[in-house]
């Protein structure tokens, strides 16, 4: 057959022999592609004006192995993954599933429990996670028969788990879209499905937890989302207890060590958002209390307390005290507001967020969303 000259994208030389010989030899789509300059179109164009039947095509030897029978079997493993990826995972349009994680290690542990050899793709300049892709329209087809489909953060429903394998798929739960705090005694999980939800606060009460469901809405999406936070030393050491109970390394390691901080009582880890003052020890564990008591966040109650001393702006005068270190959390741009307000007052910040707490309005808390639910809630 003669050359071609490279009409269509078709680079010079590139015969159709050699097309359908590439094709006869199992070389994947994507990489004749490249070799011939045509598109995968043009490649089925040129196999199908030669007689050449590709309506098999998706049985051919696939690129990357994998076990697509994963997720048939109900395992510690598998159900750690599942509720991994139905929290932080995402379905394609095509016959690819996603998990994206930070931490590379975690999709190596995925990898190897569902025996893929599929590249762990690193970070790039429009993302700062690792991505595993894998693809198996079997996998994505067992996915979709439990509810899990494309587009599945406002819908995806409480998949049926045998009780042996539900605290294993609950600590997947955590890992993939949960916050364990290390400043307080709270476990929160965040979902856009109102009835994933629903069904894992009725999973947390079976287990006897102090929990309850917070409803919030998206700035930006307008969408509403579902906070669902378990509470309290006891509550939040007995959820350790359940979901690591067979945990080999299949965990978050910073999220497990937190847990375990609930059980002994040390929170003595800080992050980054965590902020340290010197503050009366006293107030502190009262405005505890009435955290508890209202089922709010420590910080709420703080913020709301910052947001109208500042509008009110009084004059505070310097006092010593005795005080003991306590660490809260509250926004960035609104420390940054306090600090100043200390400083024009000349006395210590921590005598500020003790002042605070006289400026407390709980209805505005209780009642319709304000600005301070939107913040990233630590404690």
């Amino acid at each position: 057959m003669a050359i071609k000259s490279g009409n269509s994208g078709r680079k010079v030389g590139i015969t159709d022999d050699m097309i359908i010989k590439m094709y006869n030899e199992k070389i994947p789509l994507k990489e004749m592609e490249n070799i011939t300059g045509l598109s995968g179109r043009g490649i089925r164009y040129v196999l199908n004006k030669n007689g050449i039947d590709t309506s098999k095509g998706s049985s051919r030897k696939r690129k990357h192995k994998v076990n697509e029978d994963f997720f048939k079997t109900w395992t510690h493993e598998m159900a750690w993954i599942l509720g991994m990826f139905i929290t932080d995972g995402c379905v394609s349009r095509n016959q690819s599933i996603y998990f994206s994680q930070k931490d590379p290690r975690i999709l190596e542990i995925i990898a190897k429990y569902m025996e893929t050899t599929s590249i762990i793709r690193k970070p790039t300049s429009t993302s700062s996670s690792s991505t595993l892709i894998i693809n198996s329209k079997e996998i994505k087809q067992d996915l979709a028969n439990m509810g899990i489909r494309e587009n599945k953060s406002l819908v995806v429903p409480f998949p049926k788990v045998p009780e042996k394998y539900l605290p294993s798929f609950v600590r997947g739960v955590v890992d993939g879209d949960g916050h364990v705090s290390d400043t307080s005694y709270a476990v929160i999980v965040t979902s856009g499905s109102k009835q994933f939800a629903d069904d894992l606060l009725n999973v947390f009460k079976l287990w006897e937890l102090r929990s309850y469901i917070r409803m919030q809405q998206s700035q930006k999406s307008g969408n509403q989302f579902y906070r669902v936070v378990v509470t309290g030393r006891e509550s939040t050491s007995k959820l350790s207890r359940i979901i690591y109970k067979d945990c080999s390394d299949t965990c978050v390691v910073y999220k497990r060590v937190r847990m375990e901080q609930h059980v002994t009582g040390k929170l003595t880890k800080r992050t980054k958002e965590t902020y340290g003052f010197q503050m009366d020890v006293e107030i502190f564990q009262e405005i505890r209390r009435l955290a508890q008591q209202e089922n709010l966040y420590i910080s709420e109650l703080f913020e709301n307390g910052m947001i109208n001393l500042l509008k009110d702006s009084p004059v505070i005068s310097k006092v010593k005290r005795t005080r003991k270190r306590c660490n809260i959390s509250i926004n960035l741009h609104l420390l940054q507001k306090i600090k100043e307000f200390a400083d024009s007052n000349e006395i210590f910040i921590g005598q500020v967020v003790e002042e605070c707490v006289n400026y407390i309005n709980l209805k505005e808390l209780t009642g319709p969303m304000s600005d301070i639910e939107n913040c990233k809630k630590i404690n």
